[in-house]
C-alpha cells in the first residue's frame, strides 16, 4: 500500500514506462483541483512492440498460449511453460530493440 497514489507504479515494475501525466478535462461541478483528475499514462516495454512488428512471432506465441490452455493441465503448468516462452520473446525483443534503436514511446500509440 502506498500513502500517495502518485508513488504507485506497479506497471513500472512490469517494464512499462510512465510518460508525462495528462489533465485533459474536469467534470463540471465539485471543487476538486486539476491534480485530482490527472491521468497517469504508461507505454509498453519493447517486447510488446517486438510482437507488434513480428506477426509470425506473435502468432506462434498466441498459438502456444491457446494450446497450453486447451491441454488443461492447470495454471502452474501453463505458467511454467508460458514463462519460458516469455523469456525467449524478451531476449528476441531486447536484440531487436538494440538493433533498431528502439526507444520507449517510439512506436506506442
Amino acid at each position: 500500500m502506498v500513502a500517495d497514489l502518485a508513488d504507485a507504479n506497479s506497471l513500472g515494475g512490469a517494464g512499462f514506462g510512465e510518460v508525462a501525466p495528462v489533465s485533459d478535462h474536469r467534470p463540471s461541478g465539485g471543487d476538486a483541483g486539476a491534480d485530482a483528475w490527472r491521468k497517469r499514462l504508461f507505454q509498453s516495454p519493447p517486447e510488446v512492440d517486438y510482437l507488434r512488428t513480428h506477426p509470425a512471432a506473435a502468432a506462434a506465441y498466441a498459438d502456444l498460449k491457446r494450446r497450453l490452455a486447451a491441454e488443461g493441465r492447470g495454471s502452474a503448468a501453463y505458467t511454467d511453460v508460458k514463462d519460458a516462452a516469455c523469456d525467449l520473446v524478451i531476449v528476441a525483443a531486447e536484440d531487436w530493440a538494440e538493433a533498431t534503436d528502439w526507444q520507449l514511446g517510439s512506436t506506442d500509440a
